[in-house]
């Protein structure tokens, strides 16, 4: 949209939020589904270009159409596993001249997730320090980034982080918790150099995860751990 079109006083900004608010759904569900089907860089793509002109139209950020969009693209640079992608999405969270606790919330497990890759203990304990997420998947992300970063530490503790997520996944009734917590248990079994339990774990993984990406990963973790 032109800028002499916004400038307009007969410009019904109304509209542009309802507008705005549509575009912002549809993209975060369209880049949800290429998430799935494996095709991370067109998700993101689809979330980038969304946003940019929802800001455009002036998208409110308290509207949770823009959270959403945002909380995808946080959930879809996790999966990505690269300071890119993360830097990426945390320069558009910090980018909003407005921004709710609910922004901040995710920016602090996209730091924490940053942090995590660099050191572990620093970022275990900014993994920590984050509230848990009412969301299942975003709690997912949290708690996959503590994993993360306890890797990166004593395998005691890697023990204790991983475990402590168990009780917590058999309260879920959403599958993606238990097929991250047999990933999760499938890596430290490998470290502790369990080697038959990680690979079974593995492969209970693959038959369970209905994401071609993940389910492609499983398949390969088992097959090198074999």
């Amino acid at each position: 949209m032109c800028a002499a079109c916004l400038d307009d006083p007969t410009h019904d900004a109304a509209a542009d939020a309802a507008f705005a608010r549509d575009l912002a759904r549809e993209a975060t569900s369209l880049a949800r589904r290429r998430a799935a089907a494996g095709t991370l860089g067109p998700a993101t793509a689809a979330l980038a270009e969304a946003l940019m002109a929802t800001r455009r139209l002036g998208l409110d950020a308290d509207a949770p159409e823009h959270h959403a969009l945002l909380a995808a693209w946080v959930e879809i640079a996790l999966a990505e596993r690269t300071p890119h992608a993360l830097d990426r999405v945390h320069y558009e969270i910090c980018r909003s001249p407005v921004r709710p606790r609910a922004f901040e919330h995710l920016a602090a497990l996209v730091r924490a997730a940053l942090a995590a890759r660099s050191g572990g203990d620093r970022g275990l304990a900014l993994a920590d320090a984050v509230e848990p997420f009412d969301d299942v998947g975003l709690e997912l992300c949290r708690q996959g980034v503590r994993v993360l970063a306890a890797r990166r530490t004593s395998l005691a503790r890697e023990e204790a982080v991983v475990e402590s997520i168990a009780p917590w996944v058999a309260a879920q009734e959403d599958p993606r918790a238990r097929d991250e917590l047999l990933e999760w248990r499938a890596r430290l079994r490998y470290r502790q150099s369990r080697f038959f339990e990680s690979a079974t774990l593995y492969d209970a993984g693959a038959r369970d995860d209905a994401s071609p990406q993940r389910r492609l990963g499983a398949l390969t973790g088992a097959a090198s751990r074999s």
